[in-house]
């Protein structure tokens, strides 16, 4: 697991992957041991606030999608108010895309904070298999296709950067 070090500053740690690859388990543990050691840390997540502002309702199909930019103003503020008072935010969307992963940098510049990308790339039969179990138990079930796709974009997005 990422261990960030004691900043001086703030912190914006985005973790990218696809659906079922762990990054909010991840970025709940960064979470908890944050915490543990007295620092403040905020996750923002975009479909915890769909949830918030909406109710779960977009988990089934019937979410407007001029409701996103409801999303992206809250998610924006919250980021920005955790920078702010010179928190560790952590972002664990999806985040494959290269301009929004540039526009999370352009908001940590803003506010002088450390900036970590952290990639969480797992087997695709893997990610299948976690997001059946989470379905299975109740939560979101991602539409398989929707996960190959995913996959590809980011085994595309890694290969650009150079990596395997």
């Amino acid at each position: 697991m990422f261990i960030p070090q004691s900043p001086q500053g703030p912190q914006f740690i985005v973790f990218s992957g696809i659906p079922g690859s762990g990054k909010t388990t991840e970025a709940l543990k960064l979470i908890d041991r944050l915490r543990s050691e007295g620092r403040q840390a905020l996750k923002v997540n975009r479909d915890d606030l769909r949830s918030m502002l909406f109710g779960e309702a977009y988990h089934t199909g019937d979410f407007p999608s001029v409701h996103e930019q409801d999303v992206t103003i809250l998610q924006r503020k919250l980021l920005h108010h955790g920078l702010e008072r010179r928190w560790t935010v952590i972002s664990d969307d999806t985040n494959l895309s290269a301009s929004g992963v540039k526009s999370f940098k352009r908001i940590a510049e803003q506010h002088d904070a450390e900036f970590f990308e952290i990639p969480i790339v797992v087997k695709l039969e893997v990610a299948l298999e976690r997001n059946r179990l989470r379905g299975a138990a109740g939560g979101r079930l991602v539409p398989e296709e929707v996960i190959r796709s995913m996959f590809e974009r980011q085994a595309n997005a890694l290969r650009a950067k150079g990596g395997k």
